[in-house]
């Protein structure tokens, strides 16, 4: 089985127990996390460095701080 690497980038996670949560010494995947806001995690998956084919940095928000009002700016009925 081939490993997983993940990019878990500029995310802001409230009222959750687990952020990103991988068993204690499961070897299904791994993830690479890049500026994130969240709460300690009881296991983490193993670091790594993701292989993403393809430039995306242009659609991220410049500071995660600002992540919760731009998405609710864009959320609800109608706004897609």
């Amino acid at each position: 089985m081939e490993d997983v690497c993940l990019r878990v980038e500029k995310n802001v996670y409230e009222n959750v127990k687990y952020s990103i949560y991988s068993q204690t010494g499961s070897t299904a995947g791994r993830a690479e996390r890049i500026d994130n806001v969240a709460p300690q995690s009881r296991a983490y998956p193993e670091d790594c460095t993701a292989d993403i084919p393809y430039e995306y940095a242009s659609a991220l928000t410049t500071n995660t701080s600002d992540v919760p009002s731009v998405v609710m700016a864009g959320a609800g009925v109608g706004m897609l």
